[in-house]
């Protein structure tokens, strides 16, 4: 194993539930005879967004490729090569760009990895001082606390057409749960302007994530509703009671 593994992460302008990028730097101490690595492995909260750089020692790599995890939920990075001891001390820089929903505090945790040895444990990153020029020395994102469970809901198309010839025949209701330690029951309703319930679209119970359920401009029975304005309501219950998030869309022919 590689003798010492320091990292810390940096983010640019964090912001819950919005794309934020982020730089993992990690510094290795290899010695002769280390089982070195090509590889690097680190956990993200949501889905990654894209892997924009890799650096070494200030120099962007060329050559480098990444995977996301089948979960989403974390990334690999392959380096161009496998690193050797007189790579010691060089400090490696992922630069990436995913989400941020939880809101207490994200750990970003990072492995290393040889690629030639598929049935190797992984070795930890440890958190510690890897840039001098980042007052961090921490793996963890903390971000300010809101109120709201329901993050930046969206709904697009607004207005939408539900009438068959296949060009924005349904809205998309797309959201993101925040502060969730568990499952918890979410449901998304339709209402008319009087009130009155049009469609369930969408009962379960969810974790904390990204959210997107569909609306195709039915009623309870299946019958499309007539052109106007529309109430949406996400409802989610938690143990404090509950929370309710509403707005308008706009049916149109």
């Amino acid at each position: 194993a590689v003798r010492r593994l320091l990292g810390e992460i940096f983010p640019i302008e964090t912001r819950v539930g919005e794309p934020t990028h982020f730089t993992y730097y990690v510094r290795p101490t290899i010695r002769s005879g280390d089982s070195s690595f090509d590889g690097v492995e680190i956990s993200t909260p949501s889905r990654v967004l894209s892997v924009d750089s890799l650096r070494m020692d200030g120099i962007d790599q060329v050559g480098f490729s990444w995977n996301a995890h089948g979960d989403g939920l974390g990334f690999e990075v392959l380096l161009p090569r496998k690193l050797e001891p007189t790579d010691s001390g060089a400090l490696v820089e992922v630069v990436f760009n995913t989400l941020v929903l939880r809101e207490v505090g994200t750990v970003f945790e990072g492995k290393i990895f040889d690629t030639s040895k598929p049935n190797e444990v992984r070795q930890r990153v440890t958190p510690g001082n890897a840039a001098d020029e980042i007052e961090s020395d921490v793996l963890t994102v903390t971000t300010p606390l809101s109120e709201s469970l329901v993050f930046s809901p969206r709904i697009s198309p607004n207005p939408f057409t539900p009438n068959g010839d296949g060009v924005n025949d349904v809205v998309n209701i797309s959201y993101k749960l925040l502060r969730l330690t568990a499952a918890v029951p979410v449901s998304i309703q339709i209402f008319d302007l009087s009130g009155r319930l049009v469609k369930r679209v969408y009962s379960g119970d969810d974790p904390l994530g990204e959210y997107s359920h569909r609306w195709n401009g039915t009623d309870g029975s299946n019958n499309l509703v007539p052109p106007g304005l529309y109430l949406y309501r996400i409802v989610v219950d938690v143990q404090s009671g509950r929370e309710t998030n509403s707005g308008i869309l706009s049916v149109a022919y």
